[in-house]
């Protein structure tokens, strides 16, 4: 869609590659039209996975630095 700007809800990069996850403003009718009507939550639950990981690997990683720093200054 022209003038639709998107921005990133996520950004998860490695030292081969960086993943952005971008939302957008759909319409009611296009948003309607990504979701299945069956019932189930299949598609939502992808986008939520890539944002939990992304989130997990930022607390793990945290906690690991923390402990690092930790067990090097005692």
């Amino acid at each position: 869609m022209l003038g639709v700007q998107k921005t990133p809800i996520a950004i998860r990069g490695t030292s081969v590659k960086v993943i952005i996850v971008y939302s957008s403003m759909d319409s009611d009718l296009e948003a309607f039209s990504h979701n299945p009507t069956d019932g189930s939550l299949a598609a939502l639950a992808f986008q939520l996975t890539a944002v939990t990981n992304y989130l997990n690997q930022r607390f793990l990683s945290y906690w690991v630095e923390l402990l690092f720093r930790q067990r090097t200054h005692q």
